[in-house]
């Protein structure tokens, strides 16, 4: 069985679009590169786009003549689509309102939506800030990079890029995670394929990387990643992550009722969300996610409950440090004696410190 590979095209309308079909002409070529080589790897590609006029337009008609299958991601309501779109496999319409979309959050949503089934993104892009604050292309090209996704740059001059992960270390990763990151810093990362052979090369190492990643580099990572695989486990035994948490909330809140109920151990169980009417669930069931979702669900509140748990006794061991070390300044410990009792104010401070540094290094 063949793999598909989904590459989503994004792109700009016709306003930040330069006249002629050169640009156009080199999308397509890529695309029938991306073709030989998902081809060569024993994979299908399959194209994503909108239904936007522009960029999305255009790659419709190149999808047609290429004959590739083509999927529909669009934010509105549905609306009549041009021919070479008519033909696409799927149409999806989220269902926004037309006021919703002039607050760009829906055009957001989509593209958040559409960039988790890709795997590859190809920005046409021309290397400007965005217009506002939520969707468009920039913010897909960075939120694709911070996700560590093959991106092909075209740029509306024609010129290719390619990003290269490689230079996407955490550092760089945090910068580009500020709300309104500079467009030049997501440029520095990518590696500009002056021909087709650079072309072809760097698209035939993408795709290798999706179709047959490598193995893992330790059996850390191989024991997890077998994990992941296996057939999914309900914990049966009763746990008390994230108990601490919701114990200080209900004594912080005088919550009595609630605080009692954080005593006593429980087996967790997944949220399926609020109760929902008698005509059913908004969202249609998938039965391949929802059969893991139970398990994987309650995996993450855990987590969750861990670390809520584990911020609540780090700032309370971080206070006590604090106290212990003021105490020992000011004699407060009476007598003299005792563990933390001050030989003089100054020696007192430090062994206050010194001892709790010892308990947290143990």
């Amino acid at each position: 069985m063949n793999n598909v590979l989904t590459v989503l095209v994004a792109g700009h309308r016709p306003d930040r679009l330069p006249a002629g079909e050169h640009l156009f002409s080199v999308l397509e070529n890529l695309l029938t590169l991306l073709r030989g080589v998902a081809s060569g790897q024993h994979a299908t590609l399959r194209v994503l786009t909108g239904v936007a006029e522009g960029t999305d337009e255009e790659t419709a008609i190149i999808a047609e003549r290429l004959e590739l299958p083509l999927h529909l991601l669009a934010p509105g309501q549905p609306e009549p689509l041009a021919s070479s779109q008519q033909r696409a496999e799927r149409v999806v319409w989220l269902g926004a309102s037309d006021e919703n979309l002039r607050s760009e959050e829906s055009i957001a949503i989509r593209d958040e939506v559409a960039l988790s089934f890709a795997d590859i993104l190809v920005a046409v892009w021309d290397g400007e800030s965005p217009q506002g604050l939520s969707g468009g292309t920039v913010r897909l090209a960075f939120q694709a990079a911070l996700m560590m996704k093959p991106v092909v740059w075209l740029k509306t001059d024609g010129s290719v890029h390619m990003l290269d992960r490689t230079r996407l270390i955490a550092p760089y990763l945090h910068k580009l995670r500020c709300p309104h990151p500079e467009p030049q810093w997501l440029q520095d990362c990518f590696t500009p394929l002056p021909d087709e052979a650079a072309q072809q090369q760097s698209l035939t190492e993408a795709v290798h990387m999706l179709v047959d990643p490598p193995a893992p580099s330790s059996k850390d990572e191989a024991r997890r990643l077998d994990g992941y695989r296996a057939e999914s486990g309900q914990r049966n035994d009763p746990i008390r992550a994230g108990h601490f948490h919701e114990a200080m909330m209900a004594l912080v809140r005088s919550d009595f009722a609630r605080l009692r109920k954080q005593l006593k151990a429980k087996v967790p169980e997944p949220y399926f969300g609020p109760e929902q009417a008698e005509e059913g669930h908004p969202i249609a069931p998938t039965p391949l996610i929802d059969a893991r979702f139970r398990h994987y669900d309650v995996e993450a509140n855990v987590s969750a409950g861990r670390h809520r748990d584990s911020t609540w006794l780090m700032y309370g061991a971080s206070a006590m440090a604090v106290f212990a070390a003021v105490a020992g300044v000011i004699g407060l410990w009476p007598g003299g004696h005792g563990v933390l009792a001050p030989e003089s104010r100054c020696s007192g401070s430090q062994r206050s410190i010194g001892i709790l540094v010892q308990t947290f290094d143990r």
